[in-house]
């Protein structure tokens, strides 16, 4: 091989890898994603947010991505490129992640035990992770945030020995306010931050959600869902022309999900109950 051809090689290699560094840098957010942290040798971390997040979702991806660049500039490219690459090693790195993310929510306010619960559901949803157990992740969660772990123990424990009042622990009945955060992205939805009030029906497996957003600090009424309660469970069903809502109150927290007709989930919502 001559040096002309040695030279092509050479710009072919370039041109391959200065391509391989800017795509990420100039493509689109992958679809879903929130935020992406990208370690790279000499320059460190490179980091991309999904434009259509807004407050208070954008600082809590925020405080997860920031624990990701620390992971870069502690560990190396190419030890953080290792650790991906290994299901356990990865665990460990989200899980240090998503405990940065929980206690920036729970210094902006949030409460122990529903924002450990909230990251304990996001990494249990992660396709990475579907082959632990429960208990595998829930350790790997404890050992990265001990604080938080036992504040949200002393809570839930605090919860379960607390002398039942009305409404009960198990009724949607109340006023709940959260989060309704968007799952699929891109689209039209928009994370919004709201208020739902529950109220029973005259019929014993009936109830309504008078659902509203906060706008500029005031409540926009968004509509009336008419829901069917479950038996025991106290979760609420209620159809729309494009889905079906999911409410789960459990004690003082409140879980919540829009389904697609085809089972696609395209909202989630955080709630706590309004007293």
């Amino acid at each position: 091989m001559g040096a002309l051809d040695l030279r092509r090689v050479g710009l072919v290699i370039a041109g391959t890898g200065l391509a391989m560094f800017r795509l990420p840098l100039v493509g689109p957010v992958p679809n879903r994603a929130e935020g992406l942290t990208i370690c790279y040798p000499v320059v460190g971390p490179v980091q991309r947010f999904n434009p259509d997040l807004s407050e208070p979702t954008l600082s809590r991806v925020r405080a997860h991505e920031a624990a990701h660049a620390s992971q870069c500039h502690r560990d190396g490219a190419v030890w953080h490129f290792v650790r991906d690459l290994a299901p356990s090693q990865r665990l460990h790195a989200e899980a240090e992640a998503f405990c940065a993310e929980a206690n920036f929510a729970v210094a902006n306010g949030g409460q122990p035990r529903l924002e450990y619960a909230h990251i304990q559901d996001e990494l249990r949803e992660m396709s990475w992770f579907h082959r632990f157990s429960s208990d595998a992740l829930a350790a790997s969660l404890a050992s990265r945030c001990p604080t938080l772990a036992a504040a949200a123990a002393r809570q839930e424990a605090e919860a379960h020995t607390a002398i039942p009042q009305s409404p009960t622990p198990t009724t949607p009945v109340g006023t709940w306010r959260g989060t309704s955060k968007c799952l699929v992205r891109p689209s039209a939805c928009h994370d919004e931050v709201v208020v739902y009030r529950i109220k029973r029906l005259k019929a014993a497996d009936s109830a309504s959600v008078d659902a509203f957003k906060i706008v500029n600090g005031k409540e926009d009424e968004m509509g009336l869902l008419g829901c069917r309660v479950m038996p025991g469970s106290g979760q609420l069903a209620c159809s729309i022309p494009h889905g079906v809502w999911y409410f789960t109150p459990r004690g003082d927290s409140l879980t919540g999900e829009l389904r697609l007709p085809d089972k696609t989930r395209f909202r989630e919502v955080r709630a706590a109950r309004s007293r």
